[in-house]
């Protein structure tokens, strides 16, 4: 055996956006072995480990020396720091921690010789019972990887959903979490609400009333700072502002519970979005414009979400000067976001007047129907820098369906053992009454589908479309039913089709 331990081999699948190519295979179980493999303080039992902390020490210490003027640490930074900025810190000890405890132990000319000097070991045990402890812990899987204060080379990052994750979960009366877990510690009463009358959570976990108010009263502490810190937390940040119900003033199609349903199913499709996006770093417990005929001034609407359109400028502005910072964006991706901006802009200045009640210009009525058009065009020019969506060479990341495991479940009385699946499936038709210039239209737009299901293996995208094509998919969710009804044999033809060439 190379290690002392176990580790979760299942792990190394290549998963998210990193089964596109061979490439980025190869990263994703490198990046993904810095990340899982451990050098651990101590052992089972409280027994140190002293010749993994003395590996350790010695990666630290190579680090630091130079060659050709320059050192490794530079190296590693340029991996470690971007990554900080997409998903947080390391949640376990990383090389800054370990040249603490080498300066502190071993003073600044440090003989290598000495590291494993009996009087210098206890002493940097000491020193590091200073350091905190990961506050995410995967306690309750079936390998023995140890869980206490480690070092790892480029550690998996502490993500506050999943310490939500780990917080509502008993390995033997509740092992398997929800993606409502998360979305009523985040603030929704709503999600809540469907927990406890809907799943009756609570009866079958006394604990669990106790531990989501708990869990909800540590993250409601976070300052609107905090949740700038980075892209990850502003995310969740930002899907705040869809899990709370719409006060008066807003239209009253937006203001039912069937909405508030609408719209928690929209936080949870981007939730399980970001967690696929984010998969090998968080720590784990259609039409394109052009050739059409003229167009009619059909007037469409925007969701007067503001809030959530406010947060999102804020955050593409945030992604955009980090980025350009770092000196890793081009400029045809800063010309895209800045696009996105623009957009953005135009989402908020129509929301305001849509909640003044004021009549959009035929302008902005324009600008809304070529919406679809424009976002399909920015969306798939990200996906590869440049280009149209017919374009994409990869035909997942021509499907919008993507899947991340979330949670890693051990085997249990309910089962052999598995994973928490958090999946994104294809688009759905919604069809909405809105007020425009006096008069209610029925609307239609589009909708996530969003998908939470246990699976014995750990699934990528690739096979996650297949099964939806095979029609081998799970159910939705059973509290959508309040705004999904079943689904259409055939599509309708308008009586008047219109082309806008989008």
């Amino acid at each position: 055996e190379i290690f002392p331990y176990d580790l979760d081999y299942s792990q190394f699948i290549p998963r998210g956006h990193y089964t596109r190519n061979d490439d980025f295979k190869k990263y994703f179980k490198t990046m993904m072995w810095y990340g899982n493999v451990p050098f651990p303080l101590y052992l089972k039992d409280k027994q140190r480990n002293v010749e993994g902390t003395l590996q350790a020490l010695l990666i630290t210490y190579s680090m630091f020396l130079e060659k050709d003027g320059m050192q490794d640490l530079e190296l590693w930074e340029n991996i470690y720091e971007p990554t900080v900025f997409y998903a947080g810190k390391s949640d376990d000890l990383t090389i800054y921690d370990y040249k603490k405890l080498l300066l502190n132990v071993y003073g600044e000319n440090i003989d290598i010789e000495e590291l494993n000097n009996r009087d210098k070991i206890n002493k940097l045990y000491k020193e590091a019972e200073k350091f905190p402890e990961p506050k995410i812990q995967a306690a309750y899987t079936s390998v023995d990887t140890p869980v206490g204060k480690q070092f790892r080379l480029i550690g998996q990052r502490y993500i506050p959903d999943s310490e939500i994750i780990q917080g509502v979960v008993e390995p033997t009366i509740r092992p398997i979490p929800k993606g409502l877990d998360v979305m009523a510690v985040l603030g929704s009463d709503r999600a809540y609400n469907i927990e406890i009358n809907r799943f009756k959570e609570n009866e079958k976990w006394g604990k669990y009333e106790t531990q989501i108010k708990m869990l909800k009263k540590e993250f409601g502490k976070i300052s609107e700072d905090d949740w700038k810190q980075n892209m990850y937390y502003g995310w969740l940040w930002t899907l705040k502002t869809l899990i709370n119900p719409y006060e008066k003033g807003y239209p009253s199609f937006m203001t039912n519970e069937a909405w508030q349903d609408k719209s928690l199913n929209t936080s949870l499709g981007s939730w399980a979005e970001l967690r696929h996006d984010s998969i090998l770093y968080g720590k784990q417990v259609g039409a394109e414009c052009g050739g059409g005929e003229e167009m009619p001034h059909v007037k469409g609407y925007v969701e007067p979400s503001y809030e959530t359109y406010n947060r999102l400028l804020w955050l593409t502005k945030y992604s955009k000067q980090n980025l350009k910072d770092r000196k890793l964006l081009s400029s045809s991706i800063e010309s895209k976001m800045d696009s996105f901006e623009q957009l953005l802009n135009f989402l908020i200045k129509c929301s305001l007047k849509e909640l003044r009640n004021e009549e959009l210009s035929v302008e902005e009525y324009d600008q809304i129907n070529v919406y679809g058009g424009l976002l399909e065009y920015l969306t798939s020019s990200l996906a590869d820098d440049g280009v149209r969506w017919d374009e994409i060479t990869s035909d997942t990341d021509k499907n919008m369906a993507v899947i991340a495991d979330v949670y890693t479940v051990a085997p249990n009385k309910y089962s052999p053992g598995g994973y928490i699946e958090e999946a994104v499936g294809p688009a759905y038709e919604i069809y909405v009454v809105v007020p425009i210039g006096g008069n209610l239209y029925l609307t239609r737009g589009a909708v996530f589908s969003y998908f939470e299901f246990f699976s014995e293996q750990r699934l990528t995208d690739e096979k996650w479309q297949k099964n939806i094509k095979e029609n081998k998919g799970p159910s939705l969710p059973i509290w959508t039913d309040t705004f999904i009804r079943g689904g259409k044999n055939a599509i309708p033809i308008p009586a008047h089709p219109y082309n806008s060439g989008c």
